[in-house]
């Protein structure tokens, strides 16, 4: 994909008559491709979903004095609690 987009990019620098093909020449190239979305990648969102989740069972680790049945027990209040929002 590298040297798609690097072809691209030198066949747009010459076309355009440029002796140093920049960030603009290559981003053209890039969007002429279909390859800048304007997206996160789907790995961030997974990433972020992770973190989130270790978050909050921390959160409730912290409030019930980090012992496993209190956790168990909290775990289970938080699920409860969300289950009230829906």
């Amino acid at each position: 994909m590298i040297n798609i987009l690097c072809d691209n990019a030198l066949l747009s620098g010459y076309a355009q008559d440029q002796k140093v093909v920049d960030k603009k020449i290559i981003r053209e190239a890039a969007r002429d491709l279909h390859l800048e979305t304007g997206r996160f990648p789907q790995s961030y969102w997974f990433s972020l979903a992770g973190i989130v989740v270790i978050m909050i069972l921390l959160y409730v680790a912290y409030r019930t004095g980090w012992t496993y049945k209190s956790f168990e027990t909290g775990l289970m209040n938080l699920i409860e609690m969300v289950r009230g929002w829906i």
